[in-house]
């Protein structure tokens, strides 16, 4: 089967997906793969680290999360809520849906002093994992399209690896539902601006997304929500097919 221009082949994936899964099962203490902790708080923390091949430096981040894997990737993969969790992002198209579980996207992002603004072309997939399926992870990396979008106002990055494990556990505070949530990014922005300073100013950012994606969890989850689909597409279609079907009763009865 010949791919499509920014596919990857089953192998690229299972070692995309390998890279991101190794990058965040870690010991959330810390370790001695060269991470240091940058920002902290109670239920989530950054750590960086420098990669000898490259002056930019690594990310991972840890954080609990009061909703179900399925609601997160729900809300991840959601291009129109990007914003409501990430002070950065700018717009999002998607340039291609290669199948069910992965897209090619278009991704602008602001510019924040000291840096202009960046652009990435990414490939990003995603599948359940864990001992129960209860689990996922998502992946993406940048790729090259002959005839891909671009902006002469926009920096373009490069993302090297970039994800998130999203694993099933239960809330210590209230014994409900919960995820611990990593995420794992390493990308060149690219432009004149040294790598050191941006490196230096890049623990915020992440801790304010877990930060956010925290709050919007809060807010909108309850245990009772359908699970996500296979593919991870239609996950909460279930609810309303539900809804409807009772609706249907209602008006039999009544006849």
């Amino acid at each position: 089967k010949k791919l499509k221009e920014g596919d990857l082949d089953p192998k690229e994936k299972e070692q995309l997906f390998k890279k991101i899964l190794d990058e965040t099962n870690h010991e959330d203490k810390g370790d001695k793969k060269g991470w240091k902790l940058a920002k902290s708080r109670s239920t989530a923390k950054v750590w960086k680290r420098k990669v000898n091949w490259t002056p930019w430096s690594a990310i991972r981040t840890w954080a609990l999360i009061p909703a179900s894997p399925d609601f997160l990737l729900k809300l991840i993969l959601d291009n129109d809520r990007v914003s409501e969790y990430d002070s950065l992002f700018d717009k999002i198209q998607d340039v291609d849906k290669p199948d069910g579980h992965s897209v090619v996207r278009h991704l602008k992002y602001k510019a924040i002093w000291p840096t202009s603004p960046r652009d990435f072309i990414t490939y990003t997939t995603w599948k359940r994992v864990g001992a129960k399926r209860e689990g996922w992870v998502i992946a993406s990396k940048s790729v090259d399209l002959t005839k891909g979008p671009s902006s002469r106002k926009h920096t373009r990055g490069n993302v090297y690896s970039f994800g998130y494990s999203l694993m099933p556990t239960t809330m210590p505070d209230t014994g409900e539902p919960g995820t611990v949530l990593r995420m794992t990014a390493h990308m060149d922005l690219g432009g004149s601006m040294p790598a050191s300073i941006i490196n230096f100013l890049s623990s915020s950012q992440p801790l304010g997304v877990m930060v956010k994606l925290q709050d919007i969890a809060q807010k909108e989850f309850s245990p009772g929500m359908a699970p996500a689909s296979r593919n991870g597409i239609d996950s909460f279609v279930v609810p309303f097919k539900n809804m409807f079907t009772e609706v249907q009763k209602k008006i039999t009865q009544s006849a």
